[in-house]
């Protein structure tokens, strides 16, 4: 083969590959003031999955979220989701991801049922009113949707914004931290929520400091610690309760990644 079809040969190739990459981050790095960095993220998935990533307070998963969501510009490196580009103006892709952070940010002057509104709008969605209803009912907010959401309380909050996620239910989901402000029954809705996202083959992140639901929950696990993110490789074919024990060591004996994957 000529040296020149050879070269475009190979240049398809390698963007065949990245298109079949519903997610790649490469060599990401970010660096603050206060010294810490995340130093040469590097992570990609070819299918849908369900993965976590498990770190100690402070390791920057919050921090690698905004990244990959757009609202925060890294030092180097890229994040591609199906083979395009994430920028921080790039619309086109956020308008695919869901970002559900720790402590949501809600405009508290508006009731439930109005920000959904806002939601559906924003993404021109059909059938809104019957949707909106479904969602509202799903995650037990149809008694607070008329009152402002600033007389709710943290949990209804945490479930307004996730019936605002289910509302348009994305093809990529982030969700930092949301079991956190929860009772059992919600807890169970977000279980099944989660499980279904699996069967309609869309792809869900989530970091959780509760391991059962780590360990029950996702296919795939990563550790970040120190600023380098590493997959635990024997995640995928441990059991439940060695999953468990994997997470137990890494946040009681205080091991360092490598040694425990």
């Amino acid at each position: 083969m000529p040296k020149n079809l050879s070269r475009i040969a190979s240049t398809q190739f390698k963007w065949l590959t990245i298109m079949n990459e519903l997610i790649r981050i490469k060599n990401l790095r970010k660096t603050f003031s206060s010294g810490f960095c995340l130093k040469d993220i590097n992570f990609f998935t070819e299918k849908p999955t369900t993965f976590c990533i498990l770190g100690k307070n402070g390791a920057g998963k919050s921090t690698l979220f905004q990244l990959m969501t757009g609202n925060l510009e890294p030092d180097s490196g890229e994040i591609r989701y199906n083979g395009e580009l994430m920028l921080v103006d790039h619309y086109q892709i956020k308008r695919k991801i869901a970002y559900l952070p720790q402590k949501p940010a809600l405009p508290l002057w508006v009731t439930p049922e109005e920000v959904l509104q806002y939601t559906a709008c924003l993404h021109s969605l059909e059938n809104m009113k019957e949707n909106i209803k479904k969602n509202l009912d799903y995650w037990d907010c149809k008694e607070y949707s008329n009152r402002s959401l600033a007389t709710c309380s943290h949990g209804m909050q945490k479930r307004v914004s996730l019936a605002i996620t289910s509302l348009y239910d994305p093809e990529f989901l982030i969700l930092d931290e949301p079991f956190s402000g929860l009772d059992l029954s919600h807890i169970y809705s977000l279980e099944n929520y989660i499980e279904r996202r699996k069967k309609e083959q869309k792809t869900t992140l989530l970091s959780t400091h509760i391991a059962p639901y780590a360990a029950k929950l996702c296919d795939e696990a990563y550790l970040l610690s120190h600023g380098e993110l590493k997959k635990i490789d024997i995640w995928a074919t441990s059991s439940y309760e060695d999953r468990l024990t994997l997470i137990r060591n890494y946040f009681t004996v205080m091991q360092e990644p490598s040694k425990i994957l």
